[in-house]
């Protein structure tokens, strides 16, 4: 009988790669952008800005430039990386900071 109890609570997946169809699509891909000094000293003013709690906008570079969105959740200057809700991103491979909302404490 316990067998049969827990079998119902196991989801049921009527669309097959349905989850994996999700995770792509919450990636947005950007074109190719061309980094010049002045670009470089913005990004790094900005990136020195930045605090944790923070909701930004950034595009990097993963395989394809991608645009994300979300609240800064940890900050490593010793290891040169920003983490994005669960994102853990190399701040070699931000390419632009679009928008900066800093939180309100």
């Amino acid at each position: 009988m316990q067998n049969n109890r827990a079998s119902m609570f196991i989801p049921y997946k009527s669309l097959k790669g349905f989850d994996d169809y999700i995770v792509q699509k919450e990636k947005i891909i950007v074109e190719r952008k061309e980094l010049f000094e002045d670009t470089l000293i913005e990004l790094d003013y900005k990136l020195k800005s930045i605090q944790i709690g923070d909701i930004i906008t950034i595009i990097y570079k993963n395989h394809d430039y991608i645009k994300l969105t979300g609240k800064v959740s940890n900050i490593n200057f010793n290891n040169k990386s920003i983490q994005i809700v669960k994102e853990l991103i190399p701040t070699k491979d931000i390419i632009k900071i679009d928008e900066c909302y800093s939180s309100i404490k």
